[in-house]
């Protein structure tokens, strides 16, 4: 059974080993191995996919297995599962990617050592099963990724990026060990299953007990949702994802926020059994972002600003349908939502990736300085443009058809509240068009910007992510299903969790 932990061992050792090699073979070394040890880490994970979906199908418990190393405590579980393979497979990607997107900057072996913890928090955090140590994984993911933001320190931009990420973000995790220090005054323990079992049997005072309970899972609300960047506390983000190196802005939007939500989730599930109007919660925190995310993004002339901002209205959607789902028990929403998260890695780490090939190309920022650099990249103008078109769910491609879930659930709740949902879903995605085409049209403009006549053509060892990832936003829309079949264990996990209730 040990194998299901040896991708966080890897990536928790073998981060100490990249800085080491880099440090006497060099950056472009560190880069390799770090590549090589995230794809073996991704190797070990989807050798155990059948064991596992095995397991889930036949015993349909909390969790498959536990391990504890002293007071470390380990499970896993099928929502775990899907957030650490979709993790490492995009840590790799960018990794691989950063060989030539970082081959000249300074103390590279940092880079990459630190990629590898970030994704290495990432997996712990959504493996371990007790909640102190939960938090451990998440502050290792948040330091990880706020020098990552700021690694570029010669620069005056990065690193007040990285100053606003890690002030709001240690409020942020100042709120969530409070929460948990609460949660352990009133139900004793801190073992995730330790919480769900004390309060499935009333073993803690019940009226003192659940008022401390709602009152941590708020104070976790506000905590999780700071590096998940629901609005309003999604201040941080455009600064941090505008000027980090686009390799980081595409983990930070493809999947840190996400494990930001799902460890918020995680802390959830357990304490369901207590009314918290959780969903609510949820969904009106969706709606917000939706369309402040969309309203910011449409006035940016950066384009990764731009694409930081969608960010936030894309976290709107992801949220929506498991705010629907946990609220009404409508198993689409909860499928829209988990699916749409795994779109949203590929679609905004491509987009990303994208913006990252051309500012390395032009040296600039700006959407301006970028017209017509699509003949001149016409890889990465292909690849682009399915990355927004995706995310806009525009029909055939991947982000359709999670946001068309989504629709589905506002839709089954039969009543007004979830036309509401569904209408507010439809006109923000409509809305999106109105940034992602005007940005896409500039690139494919017959006047070229000044900028855009001397730039390179892109690096093969650049275009192989970038094609990898545009294929999977492809292939997925075009084969949802495979995509849906993944995910069923997750969503049977939430609900034999809900319904244990």
């Amino acid at each position: 059974m040990n194998e299901y932990f040896i991708p966080l061992i890897l990536l928790l050792v073998g981060a100490y080993f990249v800085y080491l090699a880099g440090r006497i073979l060099g950056g472009k070394v560190a880069g390799v191995i770090a590549t090589l040890i995230m794809f073996v880490a991704l190797g070990y994970l989807i050798n155990s996919w059948g064991i596992v979906k095995g397991q889930i199908l036949e015993k349909g418990l909390l969790h498959l297995w536990i391990y504890r190393g002293g007071k470390v405590y380990f499970v896993i579980d099928p929502l775990g599962y899907l957030l650490s393979f979709l993790a490492i497979t995009l840590g790799a990607l960018v990794s691989f990617y950063s060989i030539k997107y970082m081959a000249e900057d300074y103390d590279q072996e940092k880079y990459y050592a630190l990629l590898i913890l970030m994704v290495g928090g990432m997996v712990g955090l959504v493996t371990t099963g007790d909640i102190f140590n939960l938090y451990v994984f998440y502050e290792l993911m948040c330091i990880s990724s706020y020098v990552l933001v700021a690694f570029r320190k010669k620069e005056w931009f990065p690193v007040e990026a990285g100053l606003k990420y890690l002030f709001m973000s240690t409020l942020g995790t100042a709120l969530v060990i409070y929460g948990i220090s609460i949660i352990y005054r009133a139900v004793g323990t801190l073992e995730l299953v330790g919480i769900r079992e004390a309060i499935l049997h009333n073993s803690f005072l019940v009226n003192n007990g659940v008022s401390l309970v709602k009152i941590a899972m708020i104070l976790m609300l506000t905590g999780f949702g700071i590096k998940a960047a629901l609005v309003p506390l999604h201040t941080w983000l455009p600064d941090a994802h505008g000027y980090a190196p686009s390799g980081i802005s595409a983990m930070l939007s493809g999947i840190l926020i996400e494990t930001g939500f799902i460890a918020l989730l995680r802390c959830w599930l357990v304490v369901a059994g207590i009314n918290l109007n959780f969903g609510m919660a949820l969904i009106v925190l969706a709606i917000l972002s939706m369309f402040v995310g969309n309203i910011m993004a449409l006035v940016q002339s950066s384009l990764k600003r731009m694409l930081a901002y969608s960010s936030i209205a894309q976290m709107g959607y992801i949220v929506l349908g498991i705010g629907i789902a946990l609220q009404f028990s409508k198993s689409s929403g909860l499928v829209g939502g988990l699916f749409h998260l795994f779109n949203h890695t590929w679609m905004k780490g491509l987009a990303f990736l994208c913006a990252g090939a051309i500012i390395w190309a032009v040296h600039s920022y700006e959407i301006d300085d970028m017209k017509g650099i699509a003949y001149k990249m016409p890889l990465v103008g292909i690849a682009f443009g399915v990355a927004v078109l995706g995310l806009a769910g525009v029909p055939p491609l991947s982000g359709f058809m999670s946001k068309w879930l989504i629709y589905k659930a506002g839709l089954d709740i039969h009543n007004s509240w979830g036309w509401i949902f569904t209408v507010c879903a439809v006109f923000n995605s409509i809305f999106s068009l109105g940034y992602y085409l005007p940005a896409l049209i500039k690139l494919y403009s017959k006047e070229e910007a000044p900028s855009v006549k001397q730039a390179p053509p892109l690096p093969s060892i650049m275009s192989v992510p970038i094609v990898l990832m545009g294929l999977a936003v492809i292939i997925i829309g075009i084969f949802p299903q495979t995509v849906i079949n993944l995910i069923e264990p997750a969503k049977n996990y939430i609900f034999n969790l809900i319904g244990g209730y």
